[in-house]
């Protein structure tokens, strides 16, 4: 398993003084590889931070789990969740309990 921090920005979750808040995203993709860089490229923005990436395959399948935390508002982050859903290859999104 792999972490990859942006150097300068808090991984931590819970408020932050930019009014957003830190949260964790889980979405699984069924079309390798390529389906992980769609999802890395769409989650460069400035709107939201991404302050942590995690990508793991499953298995010797074709299926990719990737992880990622982000800072934002809430709308920001559902929109942001929205547009990754609509991507080719994501059969699933979900948010996970953060820990404060």
């Amino acid at each position: 398993m792999r972490t990859t921090k942006r150097p300068g920005l808090p991984a931590t979750r819970g408020r932050h003084g930019n009014g957003g808040t830190a949260v964790t995203y889980r979405v699984t993709v069924e079309d390798g590889f390529a389906g992980v860089v769609r999802i890395a490229h769409l989650l460069d923005t400035p709107r939201c931070r991404v302050t942590a990436l995690d990508v793991r395959r499953i298995g010797a399948s074709n299926t990719w789990i990737v992880d990622y935390d982000i800072c934002g508002t809430d709308h920001e982050q559902q929109n942001l969740s929205k547009r990754v859903e609509r991507l080719p290859g994501v059969s699933k999104i979900e948010l996970l309990p953060t820990h404060c």
